[in-house]
């Protein structure tokens, strides 16, 4: 099962999602971190799966899913963001972009939508790497005359 706040508005929850697999409990953290990203300081949000129960969850009220199910695999999805200046290499930012849990018959993924929020969208379907906001969305922004973007996304198979 997992367990997150109620939908508003989007199908994103704040700050936390929480696993129960039998007897262990998991928590899927979305919190910004002060960083140097892309030459300034900046708070970006960065994902982590913990088994530390942080003390506000008390404060919050989790609806639970029960999946019940056996998993088949866990898909990491991993996002590496670069640039180049001029053919010159300036930044270099790997970062975890959501966690793909895969039954067979359907998956259900977590994605961390942006990297200024601390917010975590859930999808159930199929195919759900495909829903996922893609990589070309970092390219296509606009950038200074001689800064070249390029992204890669790595898949990382868990059985």
């Amino acid at each position: 099962s997992y367990s997150h706040e109620e939908f508003v508005y989007t199908d994103t929850v704040s700050d936390v999602v929480k696993f129960n697999f039998d007897k262990k409990q998991y928590f899927l953290y979305c919190f910004l971190n002060n960083i140097n990203y892309f030459d300034s300081q900046e708070d970006v949000s960065f994902l982590s799966i913990e088994t530390i129960e942080y003390p506000f969850l008390q404060t919050k009220k989790l609806l639970k899913t029960v999946v019940n199910k056996q998993i088949k695999n866990i898909i990491i999805v991993n996002d590496n963001n670069q640039l180049f200046n001029n053919g010159i290499q300036t930044y270099d930012l790997w970062y975890t972009k959501g966690v793909i849990f895969d039954f067979g018959d359907f998956q259900i993924a977590f994605e961390k939508l942006s990297w200024m929020l601390e917010e975590i969208r859930v999808l159930r379907g199929y195919d759900l790497i495909d829903k996922f906001v893609p990589i070309t969305d970092f390219e296509n922004q606009s950038w200074e005359d001689g800064v070249t973007p390029k992204s890669n996304r790595e898949l990382i198979y868990l059985k």
